[in-house]
């Protein structure tokens, strides 16, 4: 990479943004009658905070050079040269990087066009960060586990409040079973989604160990055809997992790591280069 590259959020996103919450305070305050003005300053107060957040994370810029990384934002700018970045840390779909002092880090923002580029790039420069032996377990955090236990006690709780509604209601229509049917195929697939995941991973030698909450599978690294950080897109944004690509062409979906995905995704990409 001979010249500096640039990340950052087109100019139209950041002018859909604001226009999106202005109209939404127009709307507001025009629905109101004069007399209830007085109650939208909370409200107001509630959206600029809103807006400000939004705005200043969809305006921070990243800039990677053969060097040093830059993150500006509208706070200003904060650098590392490559050589200056002493240890990472991370949660989700994040990845901070800590200067040896301690009173620098640097946080890429995950929704930036191109993150997974940026993960590449601290990888490629840096992958002393990333040692497997380090590395040797990797669970997933209490609070994605407890984030997953309590929306499936939300829906198990929906799903409950709506059968003893039908159980103490004669004559209920049947169209009325509809909401109940989608909820529990809905719960269905979520514990199907918590049970089917790997729950943490064991790098031990060649082997890699995926630990379920029922049983365990272990991998060899030449069953294991690539190591990718990807992401689906959803309402709430990017999406990132990591994709064990195997051998057999089937893939293996990793995420809810306590240390970052983009940490893992790099121990993993090394565990699997140094076995090749």
């Amino acid at each position: 990479m001979n010249e500096p590259r640039v990340y950052k959020n087109s100019t139209a996103v950041l002018i859909l943004i604001l226009v999106f919450f202005v109209a939404l305070l127009a709307a507001i305050f025009f629905g109101l009658e004069s007399e209830s003005w007085t109650t939208l300053i909370p409200v107001v107060l509630l959206g600029v905070f809103i807006l400000l957040s939004v705005f200043f994370i969809a305006s921070s810029k990243v800039t990677l050079s053969e060097d040093e990384i830059i993150i500006r934002n509208l706070l200003g700018e904060k650098s590392l040269r490559w050589n200056e970045i002493n240890r990472v840390s991370g949660s989700g779909s994040r990845i901070k990087l800590h200067n040896f002092d301690g009173d620098v880090t640097l946080t890429p923002n995950p929704q930036l066009p191109g993150y997974e580029e940026i993960v590449e790039w601290i990888g490629r420069k840096r992958p002393d960060l990333f040692p497997p032996q380090d590395y040797s377990e990797m669970k997933r955090g209490f609070g994605f586990l407890l984030g997953m236990g309590v929306v499936a006690l939300m829906f198990l709780g929906f799903l409950t409040m709506m059968a003893f509604q039908f159980l103490n209601s004669p004559d209920v229509p049947v169209a009325l079973f509809a909401p109940m049917l989608i909820t529990f195929i809905v719960l269905m697939i979520f514990l199907w989604f918590i049970f089917s995941a790997p729950q943490s991973l064991m790098l031990e030698g060649k082997s890699l160990t995926l630990k379920y909450l029922f049983g365990e599978k272990t991998l060899l690294a030449d069953e294991i055809a690539a190591v990718d950080f990807a992401y689906t897109r959803t309402r709430n944004g990017k999406q990132y997992y990591i994709s064990l690509q195997l051998a057999n062409r089937r893939n293996i979906r990793i995420s809810g790591l306590g240390i970052g995905l983009p940490t893992a995704y790099l121990v993993l990409k090394n565990w699997l280069a140094s076995h090749k």
